[in-house]
């Protein structure tokens, strides 16, 4: 039988050394070179990013006029009130007797009547949405109902605090608790008549 005396020398070392440094430089390279294509690849390929959830919202009059936008972090002139305030939602001017419908599907959280805010319905959708329907005249709705997308919420009316606006819906909307604008989630139309 044959035997192999393998003798390390300062010549072996060097050549396994070097072998072993073109190895990783060649696999370094090859997962540079892949990770540069899936880069490449993410950034061919279109991403849809929005903040709108998946159930889509709808109006909650068909006709309106945008009487104030929100104003989520800016301070803004509130006549009524005769101060400067963040306005957290859209004011829609609407009819007499308008009936206001649900911007998305939910449940009736709390329904209440203030003195400054007319009668108010909060409606919670499963995916950190909540819709606040403020200036109502009134509902027929109680805390515990379920209410369809489009569903009337309740009819518009007046509010001591926007009482220079007349007849008109105050919406707000959250997303995780935090105040967002309508129209991010909302098709609202400033011109529509």
């Amino acid at each position: 039988m044959k035997s192999y005396n393998s003798k390390l020398t300062k010549k072996n070392i060097a050549s396994m050394v070097a072998l072993l440094v073109f190895a990783v430089a060649v696999i370094g390279i090859t997962i540079g070179f892949a990770s540069s294509a899936n880069k490449a690849k993410e950034v061919d390929s279109p991403v849809l990013e929005t903040n709108k959830p998946v159930e889509s919202f709808s109006l909650p009059a068909s006709e309106y006029t945008v009487l104030k936008e929100a104003s989520v972090d800016k301070l803004v002139y509130m006549p009524s009130l005769n101060m400067w305030k963040t306005h957290n939602g859209i004011d829609l001017g609407v009819k007499e007797n308008t009936e206001i419908k649900s911007v998305f599907s939910g449940k009736v959280v709390k329904v209440e009547q203030s003195t400054l805010e007319g009668v108010v319905v909060t409606v919670n959708l499963s995916n950190g949405m909540t819709a606040i329907y403020k200036s109502l005249a009134s509902t027929t709705l109680k805390e515990g109902d379920k209410i369809d997308n489009g569903a009337v919420v309740g009819i518009a009316g007046t509010m001591l605090s926007e009482s220079d606006m007349g007849t008109h819906l105050h919406l707000e909307l959250k997303k995780d608790g935090k105040y967002v604008d309508p129209t991010e989630f909302i098709n609202i139309v400033s011109s529509n008549k």
